[in-house]
């Protein structure tokens, strides 16, 4: 298989890898050969037996049939090996050029693009600056939400007997929700604010990492190739595609039932793909610049506890079935697999050491918090019905937003 490819690199486009194709004579007819006898076992032509009819009847019908199955078979195999061998890691499927009429016995010429990406050198992150916001809530807040509380969860429907929030109702809520440490109607407003609190800073925190992310891309110059983009999307599509399917929901139907159009939520993966392509360079680029690893017994716990998980979640889905527990932990083992999980991890372990780095170390500072305080404020069919926050959402990003009501771990 040498010599049936040469590159071509082009200075000004260093995204766009060419290579130009030429398969040899031999290997296509000999392939061409097979295909043709194997579609001719299955052909009836009138007065020969099925498998029996002559090749010089068969092939004028199939030709280029034939031709065209044995390019599509053939191509990318030679492609494949022309990649492999010139180290490429392509950001999209390769594109096929300036293919000419496929004859057997005569070489077959074409030329292929490849789009690879760039490389790119990070900026200095320790002069990105971003503002990060600080909670404020008001006292009508702590009103409306204490207000929604008490219509969700008052003890009588009797028009003649009127009850309003007091002490006691307040200590009533606070073992429904679980709050700890509330003894009177002014501790559970102080709780509420609390809460409020929390869910705000949630927000202000992810829309200032959002905006530090950005400025990275900026001063970095990330500029993603148009062709990474629109394959992207395209994953994101179908991904999301697989879900209706698994829902039983027609694309039509999704659309209509939120008043959109499919050109909006084509544009919602375009940009989602786009802003998910560049955080993951920026995350890249500084994990390797600052050293980040993970280590064997950090990704062997991380694999354990998704083990654990999924073993709980499977016998919690099953139980009560007639057949018996078969949890297949094979897949957990899977090098390949391990492999993607490593790679996420040290994606996230650099995420999270460049928005302390942006922000200080105190960033995360609450995070344990507020998921313990979040658990306690739900349980069976409740959950404390805060105000609407003002504060703009966190746009989309990562494995994003394959469904719009719906959000997966990318």
């Amino acid at each position: 298989m040498d010599d049936f490819y040469s590159r071509e690199d082009d200075s000004s486009k260093k995204h766009e890898i060419i290579l130009k194709m030429d398969l040899p004579a031999d290997a296509f007819a000999k392939s061409y050969e097979q295909l043709l006898q194997t579609k001719s076992k299955d052909l009836n032509l009138k007065g020969f037996r099925k498998g029996k009819t002559p090749k010089e009847m068969i092939e004028p019908k199939m030709r280029d049939l034939v031709l065209a199955e044995t390019f599509e078979r053939i191509a990318p195999y030679y492609v494949n090996a022309a990649i492999i061998k010139e180290k490429l890691q392509p950001v999209a499927p390769p594109e096929y050029l300036d293919l000419g009429e496929l004859k057997v016995g005569e070489g077959i010429k074409f030329t292929v693009k490849v789009t690879v990406m760039p490389d790119f050198d990070l900026a200095d992150t320790k002069k990105i600056k971003v503002e990060q916001q600080k909670p404020d809530v008001k006292e009508t807040e702590i009103d409306q939400t204490l207000e929604t509380m008490f219509k969700n969860n008052a003890t009588t429907h009797d028009p003649k007997k009127e009850e309003k929030p007091d002490d006691e109702w307040a200590l009533r809520i606070a073992k429904l929700y679980q709050f700890d440490d509330v003894r009177s109607l002014a501790d559970l407003r102080a709780k509420i604010k609390e809460l409020i609190m929390q869910q705000k800073r949630s927000i202000l925190d992810q829309n200032a990492a959002s905006d530090a992310m950005r400025e990275a891309v900026k001063v970095s110059k990330i500029e993603i190739p148009q062709a990474a983009i629109v394959f992207e999307a395209q994953q994101r599509e179908e991904a999301f595609q697989r879900d209706l399917d698994a829902a039983k929901m027609s694309m039509r139907d999704f659309l209509k039932e939120r008043d959109l159009r499919h050109e909006e939520l084509k544009e919602m993966w375009l940009k989602d793909a786009k802003e998910a392509l560049e955080n993951d360079v920026v995350l890249r680029i500084y994990a390797d610049k600052k050293d980040i690893v993970i280590e064997a017994d950090e990704l062997r716990s991380e694999i354990e506890a998704m083990k654990k998980a999924a073993e709980a979640q499977y016998r919690h889905d099953h139980e009560g079935h007639d057949h018996p527990m078969e949890f297949d932990e094979s897949a957990y083992d899977d090098p390949q697999w391990q492999e993607q999980i490593k790679t996420y991890m040290r994606k996230q372990k650099a995420y999270r050491q460049f928005l302390q780095e942006v922000f200080g170390e105190d960033f995360f500072g609450n995070d344990e918090k507020n998921d313990q305080e979040s658990k306690k404020a739900t349980t069976k069919g409740s959950k404390v019905e805060t105000t609407k926050s003002k504060e703009k959402k966190p746009e989309t990003s990562d494995k994003a937003k394959k469904d719009v009501t719906k959000k997966k771990a990318k």
